[in-house]
């Protein structure tokens, strides 16, 4: 049973013959030439994998695929990241795609998804960003491909489309704040978050890392914090250091947290529980303190810069912040208009003391006359 289909010739004329989920199907080329049997043969390849010609998945929907998908992502992520894409699937990509047949899926569909998820708005009231959609289809992709390399397999691998992934590098934020900017949020924010602030922005640590550690993921004595492996994005455990006024914070926090919540475990809770959903107090916080469009996540950004400014080796602020490329560490090792200010204010003194320094050079020596000499530089003799 060839996979590729097989031609044979019956008299003059020359057959094509291909398997179905093990059904045979032939056609006649209706010609005895050769060449007009191999393009048949490739047109009933295509239409095979297409689903054109039946077999079991022939009328499977990209519903079904994205239920074999979620019974395997619980392998492949962790509890916090399946959580997240699973409201993604449920809520945009299952609703939208629902019973469309997964081999007849073009990219011309996953256009019109583009186009519809980015007329919808975010709980701020602003569109959705386009890399928000980037995720969304990457999760689909990833759903396909799934099934596509399933044993045996769902859909064919040769019916995933192109997916219009958008170039990201202009919609990539761009916020940070100051040391400065930072005393005034947290002023502002409720006392519970206050810790939560505070490593965020010495650290650059994620926000969905943070809410996860417990106060035994903290080392007061060697003044570290132990990011323990399975919760972190990518997997693998961390080490980071205590930093800025970090340690003096936590240790307030451990106090309270021992005066009136000891079974709680979490670094970081409100009223012993752990902190879930804060935007609400977090986007009044940050209009009180004149930074209405600053995100949580800017305090990472800002994190990564102040590290990179202090003069921290970056490959040392990529173990402590978690970032695995080069790539997405440049992203947020953003320069500021402050940078490039400071960066002409340095030339300039370089070419001040370049100045000075020749014009030192240049200046005539006058040799002094000695005791020895006749007050016309002759020495005398004696």
């Amino acid at each position: 049973m060839a996979r590729g289909g097989s031609i044979f010739k019956t008299g003059k004329i020359w057959h094509v013959q291909i398997y179905v989920d093990g059904r045979q199907i032939k056609r006649s080329s209706r010609s005895s030439d050769y060449q007009v049997a191999v393009k048949l043969r490739d047109k009933l390849l295509g239409q095979r994998a297409r689903g054109e010609l039946g077999g079991r998945n022939a009328k499977l929907t990209i519903s079904a695929v994205l239920d074999n998908f979620l019974k395997v992502l619980p392998t492949r992520v962790g509890a916090e990241t399946l959580k997240i894409q699973t409201l993604v699937i449920e809520a945009n990509l299952r609703p939208f795609f629902a019973e469309k047949r997964a081999e007849r899926i073009t990219t011309n569909d996953l256009l019109a998804y583009r186009a519809h998820r980015t007329k919808q708005k975010t709980k701020k009231g602003t569109l959705m960003t386009a890399s928000t959609v980037n995720r969304e289809l990457s999760l689909l992709r990833n759903a396909m491909r799934t099934a596509a390399f399933s044993t045996p397999p769902m859909i064919p691998l040769a019916c995933i489309p192109r997916f219009p992934i958008t170039n990201e590098d202009e919609c990539a934020r761009q916020g940070f704040i100051t040391d400065a900017e930072f005393d005034t949020l947290v002023v502002e924010v409720p006392s519970y978050l206050i810790p939560l602030a505070v490593v965020g922005y010495q650290t650059g640590i994620r926000l969905g890392e943070l809410t996860q550690i417990e106060w035994s993921q903290i080392d007061f004595d060697a003044r570290v914090i132990r990011l323990r492996a399975g919760r972190t994005k990518g997997g693998k455990p961390r080490t980071c250091p205590f930093l800025g006024n970090m340690e003096e914070v936590l240790l307030t926090a451990k106090q309270d947290r021992d005066t009136h919540w000891p079974d709680c475990p979490w670094a970081f809770h409100r009223l012993g529980q752990p902190i879930l959903d804060f935007r609400g107090a977090w986007y009044s916080a940050c209009q009180r303190a004149g930074l209405p469009d600053l995100e949580f996540h800017d305090l990472r950004r800002s994190g990564v810069r102040n590290l990179s400014r202090a003069g921290v080796p970056e490959s040392v602020i990529m173990r402590i912040t978690g970032h695995k490329t080069r790539a997405m560490f440049d992203r947020y090792n953003i320069t500021s208009e402050a940078d490039l200010a400071d960066a002409a204010e340095r030339l300039a003194a370089f070419r001040l003391s370049k100045t000075s320094t020749a014009t030192v050079s240049t200046t005539p020596k006058t040799t002094p006359v000695s005791e020895n000499t006749d007050g016309s530089g002759s020495l005398q003799s004696h």
